[in-house]
């Protein structure tokens, strides 16, 4: 046989490899990125928000589930982000204004929780990187926000308040960029402070935003609350 035509039968052969390898490498990738966005396809799907504009590019990510309650306070929440960011749209500006939302899912008995990540550019001095919660009780059919928190336990602020500025005093982000008062205060037990929590397997999780316990520069904090160190209240109380 030619040695031309040995080239082209091992040439036929590479390409006929090279095709499968790679059919099934993306067949794969695929495969991987549906069942991590189905993952948890009987509480919620994923729905995506885009609105490339002249002057603007919103790409929000949101949960649709089967609870209505749910849902219409997670419409409103959004809603009223895309109507801030959009009244704060400079059309004298020349470089796009952008605004991205995604969202983290949490779970707990009868509890779910999202944590939307926020992160919006208007122009200023530095983007906006914010994190607010929705939790919902399946079994109540009702939110769970931090008024409905300190009904639920017994004197949850004021530990909430207790374990926040013991975990915040040693990071060393505050430490270098805040202050003691401004620590202090953003770790007091009223209910603005601890508003954006979720119910997670093991813990309450608290997020403090940019600006909650420390200047910008500093970054946001997460603070764990172990459900066994708060005293739920009994159905009487």
């Amino acid at each position: 046989m030619k040695p031309r035509y040995i080239f082209v039968i091992i040439f036929l052969l590479f390409f006929i490899v090279l095709t499968y390898v790679v059919q099934n490498y993306y067949k794969y990738k695929v495969e991987s990125v549906k069942e991590t966005i189905s993952s948890n396809n009987d509480i919620y799907e994923m729905k995506n928000i885009k609105d490339d504009d002249k002057k603007y590019i919103i790409d929000i990510y949101y949960p649709y589930t089967k609870y209505e309650i749910l849902n219409i306070a997670i419409k409103s929440k959004m809603q009223k982000i895309v109507d801030d960011f959009k009244e704060a749209v400079d059309f004298e500006h020349e470089a796009k204004y952008n605004l991205d939302i995604s969202f983290d899912y949490y779970n707990y008995d009868y509890y779910i929780s999202f944590a939307f990540n926020v992160n919006s550019d208007t122009g200023g001095a530095h983007p906006s990187s914010n994190i607010f919660t929705i939790n919902y009780d399946l079994k109540n059919n009702k939110i769970i926000d931090i008024t409905e928190l300190t009904k639920m336990y017994d004197g949850v602020l004021n530990y909430f308040s207790e374990v926040a500025y013991d975990t915040l005093k040693d990071n060393e982000n505050i430490k270098e960029y805040s202050s003691e008062e401004m620590l202090k205060k953003g770790t007091k037990p009223n209910l603005d402070n601890f508003r954006n929590f979720v119910f997670d397997k093991n813990d309450i999780v608290i997020f403090f935003n940019q600006y909650d316990v420390a200047p910008y520069v500093a970054g946001s904090f997460i603070v764990r609350v172990p459900y066994s160190k708060i005293e739920k209240k009994t159905p009487s109380q």
